[in-house]
């Protein structure tokens, strides 16, 4: 799917800023809603190979996110829909990376992480999986990519707190 970022506007109100990643299912973008005073979101086009083969698997990802409510460490859910034939989802934007990439650049400095980084990353983890299967739902893709950093609160790994993706 080849799109023009700087003039591509999904529903109406997303327009696309800049490609961030890609998963068996999505490709994600930075987009802002132009409704919301250009607030900055993470746009998650389904692919449309993924949703021929599954085509319950946005429904049921949305749904899982809806059922664990408001969580420090779950990323929040804006909007989903269909636009121009294409399933989207538009999520918090979440800038402070991911760890697979977080790990990948403190390996390439060869800095290990610190005995306090481990455990306030482990602990935020197991705050979001408990949260998960608390809320009777079991999270299918545990991985660094799919484990994003928020710039948002105190300085911590990542520059911020732990978000579960990726339902």
């Amino acid at each position: 799917m080849a799109l023009a970022l700087d003039r591509t506007v999904i529903a109406g109100r997303y327009r696309l800023v800049h490609f961030l990643g890609e998963g068996d299912r999505k490709r994600t973008y930075l987009a802002e809603d132009t409704l919301l005073a250009g607030r900055e979101v993470a746009l998650a086009l389904v692919k449309s190979e993924a949703a021929g083969s599954d085509p319950h698997g946005t429904l049921r990802e949305v749904e899982a996110i809806c059922r664990t409510g408001n969580h420090e460490n779950i990323v929040t859910l804006y909007d989903q829909g269909i636009a121009e034939g294409i399933e989207y989802i538009v999520f918090e934007y979440l800038s402070g990376g991911n760890l697979r990439d977080y790990l990948a650049e403190r390996k390439a400095r060869r800095e290990a992480l610190s005995a306090d980084e481990v455990r306030r990353l482990g602990r935020q983890l197991a705050r979001g999986l408990s949260h998960v299967h608390g809320s009777g739902l079991l999270h299918r893709d545990i991985a660094p990519a799919n484990i994003d950093g928020a710039r948002r609160k105190s300085p911590v790994v990542l520059g911020g707190i732990l978000h579960l993706v990726e339902f």
